[in-house]
C-alpha cells in the first residue's frame, strides 16, 4: 500500500509546480507569501540563508525591502548584495571547536565505517572509492583522507557551474559521457554522491550505472535535500541562484537556472529502492553543527548497498 501511494504521488507530481511564478522574482514571492501567512519558520530560514552571503543587519534590510508592497526582482536584490561586502564567515553556533564542513565530513565518515563493519568489509590497499559529481574534489579528498583510502577516483560532467574550466586533481578523474560512468563493472567498494542527484534529469540511468560499477556488497552514500513543500523547494532554488550569481559570477543563472528536481527522504528512498538494485542500510538528518540538528536547507544522508539477485530488502 505504501509503495503504491508513493508511486502514484511521484507519477503525478509536477516537479516545477512551485515555479509557476516568474523565476526572476523568487525572493519577492517567497517573502511576501510567508509574511502574509505568518510562516515565521520560513522567514527565519530565509534570513539565515542570506547570512551566508552578507552580515545580519544587511540581511534584515533585504527582508524589510522585500516585505513591502513594491515588487523587487531577484536581479535588484543580487546587485544590492554585490554592493555590500560578501560575508563568508558567519558563525551559527556559540561553541565552534572545528569547522562546520570538517564536522559534517567526520559524521559521514563515521556512518560509512559503521556500515562497512556491518558488512565485514575492511579498507585494504585494494579498496576503491569513487566520488560521483566530485566538483572541485575537496570533499573527495577529505572523505578519502579520513577513511585512509589510497585508491581515489572522481567523475563529473564537463561543464558545471564554476567547474567549467579544465580541472586538475590528485586522483583519477574521468568525465561522465552520455549518462555513462567511464568505469568497468564491479569496480568500487564505496561511492559517494553529495547534493547532485537532484540536478540529474535521467536518474534511472545514473542509478543503473552506479549499480553496475559497485562491487558485490559495495555501498553508496548519498547526501540530498529533504524538502516537503513549495516553501522548502523555493528557498533552495533561491539558494542555488545566490551561489551561482555571487560566488560563481554566473548572472545568466537568473533567467536560465540549472535543472533541479527536489524530493524528501521518503520519496528519494522510494526512487532508489524501486530500481530493485539497492538495499537500504541506514539514514539520518545531516547537520554540520553539534547544537543545530536542522538546517535551513534540510539535508539527509542515506546509505545503500548493491543488491544482488535474490537478495531481499529490509
Amino acid at each position: 500500500m505504501y509503495n503504491s501511494l508513493i508511486k502514484s504521488y511521484l507519477l503525478n507530481i509536477s516537479q516545477n509546480k512551485y515555479l509557476n511564478t516568474d523565476v526572476s522574482n523568487q525572493m519577492d514571492i517567497f517573502v511576501k507569501k510567508c509574511n502574509t501567512k505568518k510562516y515565521m519558520k520560513y522567514l527565519n530560514n530565509f534570513i539565515t540563508m542570506l547570512c551566508h552571503f552578507i552580515q545580519f543587519d544587511e540581511a534584515i534590510n533585504i527582508y524589510n525591502m522585500l516585505r513591502n508592497k513594491i515588487q523587487l526582482n531577484d536581479l535588484t536584490i543580487i546587485n544590492y548584495i554585490k554592493s555590500v561586502k560578501l560575508y563568508k564567515n558567519t558563525i551559527f553556533e556559540i561553541d565552534q571547536a572545528c569547522s562546520s564542513k570538517k564536522y559534517g565530513n567526520e559524521i559521514l565518515v563515521s556512518k560509512i565505517k559503521k556500515n562497512l563493519n556491518k558488512l565485514n568489509i575492511s579498507i585494504t590497499p585494494e579498496f576503491k572509492y569513487l566520488d560521483l559529481c566530485c566538483g572541485n574534489g575537496n570533499k573527495t579528498n577529505s572523505i578519502a583522507e579520513n577513511l585512509k583510502i589510497k585508491n581515489i577516483y572522481g567523475t563529473d560532467i564537463e561543464s558545471w557551474g564554476p567547474y567549467s574550466v579544465k580541472r586538475k586533481f590528485n586522483f583519477d578523474f574521468r568525465y561522465i559521457k552520455n549518462d555513462k560512468l567511464m568505469f568497468e563493472n564491479k569496480s568500487f567498494d564505496l561511492i559517494t554522491c553529495f547534493l547532485s542527484l537532484h540536478h540529474i534529469p535521467k536518474l534511472k540511468n545514473i542509478l543503473k550505472e552506479i549499480h553496475r560499477i559497485l562491487k558485490p556488497n559495495g555501498i553508496i552514500l548519498i547526501l540530498e535535500h529533504d524538502l516537503y513543500n513549495m516553501y522548502d523547494k523555493l528557498l533552495v532554488d533561491i539558494q542555488h541562484k545566490l551561489f551561482a550569481c555571487l560566488y560563481d559570477n554566473n548572472m545568466n543563472y537568473i533567467e536560465n537556472p540549472i535543472f533541479s528536481r527536489y524530493f524528501n527522504f521518503m520519496e528519494w528512498d522510494f526512487i532508489i529502492r524501486d530500481t530493485g538494485k539497492f538495499k537500504f542500510l541506514s539514514s539520518g538528518t545531516y547537520s554540520e553543527s553539534i547544537t543545530l540538528d536542522k538546517r535551513y536547507d534540510s539535508q539527509f544522508y542515506a546509505i545503500y548497498k548493491r543488491r544482488e539477485k535474490g537478495e531481499k530488502d529490509c
